[in-house]
């Protein structure tokens, strides 16, 4: 028996060492390491900071558009400028549908621009601003008109007025100014309601998203040069202490009322301005900015404070042309200002990213060291909801590779962000979302309605891959995804179920 119950022993000890050798310190024998990383949580996913990603592209002169009086050539260059800009997830662009009292389309109101055709009056041959928001709603881009709202002529020696144009018809409406400005009378009643009237044309006949105002409202002063309007002044200013604040009040009535209309017409659409770059000093006003130079308040007679304080616009854009070295207007300074003083009004930051080339005056401007700041900037601060680039032309000009940057700086693709009003139903979570391979589909969004494609790290923070009209994507890689429902007003659904490729 002993024999047998050694032998038995023996036979286990030898068991127990096979057993042992695959085993190393701190395994687990019973539960071996899951590879697989644990799935995020969705209803914890944090989702990347949406921004608008706009470029301007200004016609008064064919600075950007168009170079050609031929109608096709035309269609050619804004669409070659669209497909460039998609490349570079550029997500709404901003034309220059009403350079000089002007029109890109057929108005009842005013004239034909010359710079369509060379002659101010003469029919292009086709709708132009339809064209051009048809193209840009092609390629999932919003569409901002920008509207100069009193100019005349930038060049009034060069300047042959159509018969129907404002300054043949009501030249007592117009002053000259400086050497070669001509512009509507802000001071008058009547030229606010040709204002409104001109507007109304275009947001009732016209699917823009936006409306936008750039810096030009009373003109930048000129040696030797004075504004004539002291008549007016007398005769509609009486119940202001001084020509400055009956000036002031112009603009700003002008804007309250564009306001109206919007809200009353087409709540949909976002208004905006991109004025100057400085409100006041802070040498001058207590809540002014660290900038020295011209001010929208005392030079341009536009209180553009005011008006985010009254809720005049849906958001504000300075042209922060100077560079972060500036001492007149350090960009990161400035911007920081602007986006803390604005009644909580989002702001969208102005690059003037013309400036960038090898040769440039200002040395900052030499490096896209410089733009890496900027773009930082714009991200860091909050109340900033993204940029408007100046200008169009710069994309194809392409100095120093600047498009490298935009590559990598719009590596994905965004949303709009929310601004303005809402006047839609908020969009429920899309339906019937699956995956096939790396292709995931989802049931058609009613139109109107975009999809975005969100790829979701373990961390929980979900990145857009797409923004697509369509009801399929197909990723890249492999990992969590999930998709989410955007309506007109830029108002986002929650997250679909969490799809695993």
């Amino acid at each position: 028996m002993k024999k047998i119950f050694y032998i038995a022993i023996m036979a286990m000890m030898m068991f127990l060492a096979s057993c042992s050798k695959d085993i190393k310190p701190g395994d687990d024998p019973v539960k071996p390491v899951d590879p697989t990383p644990t799935a995020p949580e969705i209803t914890k996913v944090k989702k990347a900071n949406r921004e608008i990603r706009a470029v301007w592209m200004a016609t008064v002169f064919s600075v950007d558009w168009p170079w050609s009086k031929d109608a096709a050539t035309q269609k050619q260059q804004y669409i070659d400028y669209l497909d460039l800009f998609k490349t570079y997830n550029i997500n709404a662009v901003i034309v220059q549908i009403r350079p000089t009292a002007d029109a890109f389309f057929p108005s009842e109101i005013e004239p034909w621009s010359q710079w369509l055709t060379g002659t101010q009056g003469q029919n292009p041959g086709y709708d132009v601003l339809r064209f051009l928001i048809d193209e840009a709603h092609k390629r999932g881009m919003e569409f901002h008109a920008w509207m100069n709202p009193y100019r005349v002529s930038a060049d009034r020696y060069n300047y042959t007025p159509a018969p129907n144009s404002i300054y043949a018809t009501h030249p007592e409406y117009t002053l000259d100014y400086g050497a070669k400005l001509r512009l509507l009378r802000p001071g008058l009643p009547e030229v606010r309601k040709y204002l409104i009237d001109v507007i109304d044309e275009v947001i009732t006949k016209y699917d823009i998203d936006g409306l936008h105002f750039d810096d030009y409202f009373y003109p930048y002063a000129e040696t030797g040069a004075s504004l004539d309007d002291q008549a007016e002044y007398a005769k509609y200013g009486k119940a202001f202490a001084s020509i400055g604040d009956w000036r002031r009040d112009n603009v700003t009535q002008a804007m309250k009322e564009v306001h109206e209309l919007i809200v009353s017409k087409r709540p949909d659409i976002v208004f905006g301005v991109s004025p100057f770059g400085t409100w006041k000093h802070a040498s001058q006003d207590a809540n002014g900015s660290p900038s020295s130079g011209l001010t929208n308040y005392y030079d341009l007679y536009a209180d553009v404070r005011l008006w985010c304080e009254k809720g005049y616009v849906d958001y504000m854009a300075p042209q922060l042309y100077n560079a972060s070295t500036s001492t007149a207007q350090p960009f990161v300074k400035m911007a920081q200002w602007w986006a803390s003083h604005m009644y909580n009004v989002p702001v969208i930051i102005g690059h003037g990213i013309y400036r960038f080339e090898s040769g440039s005056s200002t040395t900052a401007y030499r490096s896209l060291d410089e733009l890496a700041l900027q773009i930082s900037t714009v991200r860091s601060t909050s109340n900033i909801v993204g940029s408007f680039l100046y200008n169009s032309n710069s994309f194809k000009a392409n100095k120093l590779n600047i498009l490298s940057s935009f590559g990598s700086y719009y590596k994905k693709p965004s949303p709009v962000p929310f601004m303005g009003r809402k006047t839609l139903q908020d969009p429920s979570a899309p339906a019937g979302v699956s995956a096939q391979g790396k292709v995931i589909t989802w049931t058609k969004p009613a139109d109107g309605l975009r999809a975005v494609v969100y790829n979701i790290s373990t961390a929980n923070l979900a990145t857009p891959v797409a923004v697509t009209s369509d009801n399929k994507f197909t990723v890249s890689s492999t990992g969590y995804y999930a998709v989410t429902l955007i309506n007109e007003d830029n108002v986002e659904s929650p997250f679909s179920s969490l799809l695993k490729i």
